[in-house]
């Protein structure tokens, strides 16, 4: 499968290539500018570079899981190269930043140009991948002659001709970044294995999107199916730890592996209290699994919480957790 993960400067695509890398050992992941860029790369070098890449795919390919470009291709002009035709859907993401959050890291780099241009470009990127129709012009004008903007310029939505997905970056560090890509290219995988063309993908309130989260705020407000309580006693003087490890922990698996929600309780007894919510016993299963080397994917700080919690707890008052079906769900989001 091919992927692309794309944006405006300043937005982490480049710089997640060496986690993506080490969280995807079976894919080929590779950074566009690696085609050569010239001392004066403008749009049609980028249009040119864009049918380059896809060329290369097919040569390459074969023998990776899937391969995924992260660099500065454009949505409109990767489905306009002529190689586009032989490609059933193309997968892309959307890394997007706030504008301040952006002339920061730019400013902090000193390698790009941190003006109203870019940021007037990261706009424009924004709206294109959400609406075909958006001032076509921007690529159009004195594009690449090979280009054929036929192909899709009369589309009013991606959705016949490309899989797309935003990360809002914001407020994420390299590693999440990375861990965020992951998760979007593993389970768009394995949608693609099952044969899921048609999954709806939502963003969470920080306008985050992750492919395992199908329909998790809308559909599964009514269909979620799946709740699990953990249960324990802390050791003395370790509740505010243990309230941190959870908030973290918790924010984690809602944020980037699907749960609905969470929520900690203590009862009058001093027993600690989780439920937690998922869209299916599935999702839980692949989201929190008890094989230790797939918790190797984690990211360091959610690995670290994870054993600090369970230090947290009294060993010697172990409770099972308690797996439930939902059967009629009337609680408030």
């Amino acid at each position: 499968m091919l992927f692309f993960i794309v944006g405006a400067s300043g937005s982490g695509k480049t710089a997640c290539i060496t986690s993506l890398k080490e969280l995807l050992p079976n894919s080929n992941i590779q950074d566009f500018d690696d085609i050569g860029t010239p001392e004066n790369a403008d749009a049609r070098w980028r249009q040119e570079a864009t049918e380059r890449w896809l060329q290369k795919y097919f040569e390459e390919s074969g023998s990776y899981d899937s391969y995924c470009i992260c660099g500065q291709a454009v949505l409109g002009e990767i489905l306009a190269c002529p190689t586009s035709l032989k490609i059933p859907k193309i997968n892309i993401c959307l890394l997007d930043v706030a504008d301040i959050e952006r002339i920061n890291r730019l400013q902090n780099r000193g390698t790009f140009v941190a003006d109203q241009n870019m940021l007037n470009w990261a706009a424009w990127l924004r709206m294109h991948h959400h609406d075909p129709q958006w001032e076509q012009h921007v690529i159009k004008n004195d594009a690449w002659s090979e280009l054929n903007f036929a192909l899709w310029d009369k589309h009013d939505r991606w959705n016949q001709l490309a899989r797309t997905f935003t990360i809002d970056t914001t407020s994420l560090s390299i590693s999440e970044v990375a861990y965020a890509a992951s998760n979007w290219i593993t389970t768009a995988q394995s949608l693609e294995a099952k044969d899921i063309n048609n999954a709806k993908l939502l963003s969470d309130k920080s306008n985050v999107v992750y492919p395992e989260r199908v329909s998790a705020l809308e559909h599964s407000k009514s269909q979620a199916t799946f709740a699990v309580i953990y249960r324990g006693y802390l050791k003395q003087g370790m509740e505010e730890e243990y309230k941190n490890y959870w908030n973290k922990i918790a924010s984690f698996f809602i944020k980037f592996r699907g749960a609905i929600g969470s929520c900690l309780h203590k009862t009058e007894e001093g027993m600690w209290l989780a439920y937690s919510k998922w869209p299916s016993k599935e999702m839980r299963d692949n989201a929190w699994p008890e094989d230790e080397s797939v918790n190797k994917s984690f990211p360091k700080e959610i690995k670290s919480a994870i054993i600090g919690l369970k230090q947290c707890l009294d060993p010697d008052r172990n409770l099972p957790e308690i797996t439930m079906e939902v059967i009629n769900d009337l609680m408030s989001y």
